[in-house]
């Protein structure tokens, strides 16, 4: 079967689109932040910011990918990746957090 003028990326985005978003620049496209629909945005591009020096992280996601050179942030809470899709789970089912 052959698949004509199919842009995959598109349709991953619109297959993820019903459940988060993610905010781009009009001028580079470059992303601004991502959240999940209905929610705030979890985090933003710290690029963006003029100046990030008072800014401080609080939770780390993913811990378990994180690479052994990278000490864990001081004061963070940390979030296995287990722990993230079972928000999701709980997220698509409508359940609150």
């Amino acid at each position: 079967m052959t698949i004509y003028d199919t842009n995959w990326a598109e349709a991953e985005a619109a297959r993820r689109a019903w459940m988060a978003e993610r905010a781009v620049c009009s001028a580079c496209d470059a992303t601004l932040y991502w959240r999940m629909r209905g929610r705030k945005p979890r985090s933003i591009a710290v690029a963006l910011l003029d100046d990030p020096s008072g800014l401080k992280v609080t939770e780390e996601i993913f811990v378990d990918y994180r690479p052994g050179w990278l000490p864990p942030f001081e004061d963070a809470t940390q979030s296995t990746e287990a722990k993230e899709m079972e928000k999701l789970r709980k997220f698509q089912a409508g359940e609150t957090q």
